[in-house]
C-alpha cells in the first residue's frame, strides 16, 4: 500500500494510491480501496499532527489557575 508522501495532497495521495497495482491487487472492490485509501490518508496525517504536538508539548504548570465562571 502507498503512504501518503510529506509534500502530498489528499487528492493526489487518492488518485495515487486508487490505482497503485498492489491497491487494486489487494482491493479489487473499488469502493473499498477508496475507504482503504482514505483511512491510510488520515492515519498519516493524524500520526503526523501527533509527532508535531508532542514536539511542542508545554508540561508547565506554572500557569494561573483559571477561574470558574459558573461557581457563584
Amino acid at each position: 500500500m502507498p503512504k501518503p508522501k510529506s509534500d502530498e495532497s489528499r487528492k493526489d495521495f487518492m488518485e495515487r494510491c486508487m490505482v497503485d497495482p498492489e491497491s487494486v491487487n489487494i482491493f479489487p472492490n473499488v469502493s473499498q480501496r477508496y475507504a482503504v485509501c482514505n483511512s491510510v490518508w488520515t492515519t498519516d496525517r493524524m500520526t503526523s499532527m501527533s509527532k508535531f504536538l508532542d514536539t511542542y508539548d508545554n508540561t508547565s504548570t506554572d500557569y494561573p489557575k483559571q477561574e470558574n465562571k459558573n461557581e457563584e
